[in-house]
């Protein structure tokens, strides 16, 4: 939203507790700065009951830095602080955020040009306090920062495994490719999931089982999946989810597990010629 006389996006919640039904007054998110004072860039928002969790990026400083704040009541009372997650260089955060979450714990995701834009590099932080204190910022991934490039980014914790996806062109074109860490401050094992060209990557899972979805630009547009049956110890072989027949193409895939038939749902925008 655009505050009453300035120019920059803000931060604001509207939160419902009646089913959406009706919808309480906005409030202002940030609490390090006044609205209307810094320009709200990349958003990302997870709820879980009452328990409200925002991500996104603003410049008060000057430049983008990322920025969390959390509500246990539904949006009504936050944090006293933002927790700025960027700490180990701040002002180089670009691009797209993710929020992650799963009982207490919490991993955010987002794209960094601290080595040297406009290259961006992934970045994760974790927490074990619905977001109270975080670990330092880390990189994920074993391309050359500054050098090779990560765009589309995707973040999700399973069964207690914290997960994220992105795409990045360390062998020339952009590839997918997907990293776990077994729990909060621990090591990130990696692993190349496309066997071609990616874009807008996406994660699913449920109990033991995830999905990395992605969008094939080439050969005609496909949305290609991978999936692990055992948390993520043994991928099954890539599928092709959906082929554009030539001369049309697709965008923005979405996934979602259905509990009903234990199986993945996806969605998509087809343009047809």
């Amino acid at each position: 939203a655009y505050p009453a006389g300035s120019l920059s996006h803000d931060l604001f919640l509207s939160a419902s507790h009646d089913g959406g039904a009706t919808f309480d007054p906005p409030v202002h998110v940030p609490a390090g700065v006044l609205p209307g004072a810094a320009d709200v860039d990349a958003l990302d928002l997870e709820a879980r009951g009452n328990k409200v969790l925002a991500l996104w990026t603003d410049d008060r400083g000057g430049a983008n830095d990322v920025w969390y704040q959390r509500s246990l009541d539904g949006g009504m009372t936050w944090l006293p602080s933002d927790r700025r997650l960027n700490g180990s260089a701040p002002g180089f955060a670009d691009g797209d955020v993710e929020l992650a979450v799963s009982g207490a714990e919490v991993l955010a995701a987002w794209v960094d040009e601290r080595v040297a834009a406009p290259n961006g590099e992934l970045r994760v932080a974790q927490s074990s306090n619905n977001g109270v204190s975080w670990t330092p910022d880390a990189m994920v991934g074993a391309y050359t920062p500054g050098i090779h490039d990560v765009t589309w980014i995707d973040a999700l914790i399973n069964d207690g495994v914290h997960h994220v996806a992105w795409t990045d062109d360390r062998f020339g074109l952009d590839y997918a490719f997907a990293a776990y860490s077994a729990g909060v401050g621990l090591p990130w094992l990696e692993t190349m999931q496309s066997r071609g060209e990616a874009g807008q990557v996406h994660l699913n899972g449920h109990d033991d089982t995830i999905s990395v979805s992605w969008l094939a630009p080439t050969a005609g547009t496909s949305i290609q999946a991978i999936v692990a049956r055992d948390s993520v110890a043994a991928w099954e072989p890539e599928l092709p989810v959906v082929l554009a027949p030539v001369g049309d193409f697709l965008q923005y895939p979405v996934v979602n597990y259905n509990d009903l038939y234990g199986n993945y749902l996806h969605a998509w925008v087809h343009h047809h010629t």
